[in-house]
């Protein structure tokens, strides 16, 4: 029956939330300055016009996301743990007219809290009854997932909707660069994961936040998803090819180091070249294998000069 089909997609949805951002909130830092600028910008003062938005998840925000429509009586909450707890056996609520849309692209939605996103007020282009004040996506066209976010007091938002939509059609004014997102469970103060970093900004940046309510971890633990991201580290001359794990170890000395180019060479390489390693350059240390038996070092490829 076409019920019992929708409460399985609604029960696997719901389990997706629950695993990956229900009782989470996320940490987005952007800029004062416009998107153009900010290269142009020197060390001071990329960390001084940093500006955050806290984005939190709960139990009573899934309906809105799903696109269950719910009787005034009923807390959302309620239906969430109801579902949940396999209280329902056939829908007794109403599903929005978007409902399908949502389901395509609702396993897609943490991934937007794992990689490179913008933010933007919303313009209220072909949505009725869409209460939302800021909306959360990608710049690419190809990506049609756009989250719209309802504030709730100063610098925090809620999820409201979730959009299969191409995120700059929703667009008021200019769209933000998000350059930073953390993540810390709900019941905590402090942000202890790094899920993204722009790769022009760095670690140390974010200690000029002006916060109140919440507090950033000195050591913040890197989050990265090589495959969500797309981050391909590159061998000079491909002469080898990283693997996953070797591109994840990349990943960490790349931020930890402030590099701005994803480019390596083997150091064997660089002694049968006769290059010249530029003073005080370290060589990075990965490992092959879970073991931490076999090592390759290898160089950023700015620190190495070049002999034509």
């Amino acid at each position: 029956m076409e019920e019992d089909k929708v409460l399985e997609q609604i029960k696997k949805c719901l389990s997706y939330y629950d695993e990956n951002l229900c009782g989470k909130t996320f940490l987005i830092v952007f800029s004062e300055i416009d998107n153009k600028n900010l290269k142009k910008l020197d060390c001071k003062k990329k960390a001084s016009f940093l500006l955050f938005s806290e984005i939190i998840f709960k139990d009573e925000n899934f309906i809105h996301l799903v696109g269950i429509k719910r009787d005034k009586d009923i807390p959302a909450a309620k239906i969430y743990n109801d579902i949940k707890n396999h209280h329902i056996k056939t829908p007794k609520f109403v599903l929005s007219d978007g409902f399908h849309k949502k389901v395509d692209v609702f396993f897609k939605l943490s991934n937007l809290f794992n990689g490179k996103i913008n933010k933007a007020r919303y313009n209220g282009y072909k949505k009725d009854n869409l209460d939302v004040d800021r909306v959360l996506g990608t710049d690419k066209a190809l990506e049609e997932i756009v989250l719209g976010v309802k504030a709730i007091g100063n610098n925090k938002f809620v999820p409201a909707s979730l959009l299969k939509d191409v995120f700059s059609q929703l667009v008021e004014g200019e769209s933000k660069k998000v350059l930073y997102i953390l993540e810390k469970d709900n019941n905590i103060q402090i942000y202890k994961k790094l899920n993204y970093i722009d790769r022009d900004f760095k670690v140390e940046y974010l200690m000029n936040l002006n916060r109140v309510d919440f507090k950033i971890s000195e050591t913040l633990e890197s989050h990265f998803n090589t495959e969500s991201k797309k981050i391909n580290h590159i061998c000079y001359q491909n002469t080898y090819k990283f693997l996953e794990s070797e591109n994840e170890q990349l990943e960490k000395h790349f931020i930890k180091r402030g590099f701005k180019k994803r480019s390596w060479i083997l150091k064997e390489d660089i002694e049968k070249k006769n290059w010249q390693i530029l003073k005080k350059a370290k060589a990075i240390q990965i490992f092959k294998d879970e073991e931490q038996q076999n090592v390759i070092e290898v160089f950023n490829i700015e620190k190495i000069r070049v002999k034509k």
